[in-house]
């Protein structure tokens, strides 16, 4: 299944650091304080700013208002495919 998922030692890495209260999930908070932080390093390189909110809702792929491990590899590999 690590074959799905081109970059899944980096995407774990990202998702640890994401989640502050190291409960496995990651919260809608959780989400808007790492965009925070991702939207001040673009905005000094004039990159483009992500809306947590809206990004929340798509990865949130079964609706339970948190962000498990899974459903966030798993958007980032549809993201891929998409763009291949």
């Amino acid at each position: 299944i690590m074959s799905l998922y081109a970059n899944h030692d980096e995407l774990r890495v990202i998702f640890v650091w994401m989640d502050a209260d190291n409960s496995g999930t990651l919260s809608l908070d959780e989400v808007r304080r790492a965009c925070e932080v991702l939207n001040a390093r673009a905005a000094q390189r004039g990159g483009e700013l992500l809306d947590a909110d809206a990004l929340f809702r798509a990865m949130d792929i079964d609706g339970s208002g948190s962000l498990d491990i899974s459903e966030f590899m798993e958007c980032f590999r549809l993201a891929g495919a998409a763009a291949a």
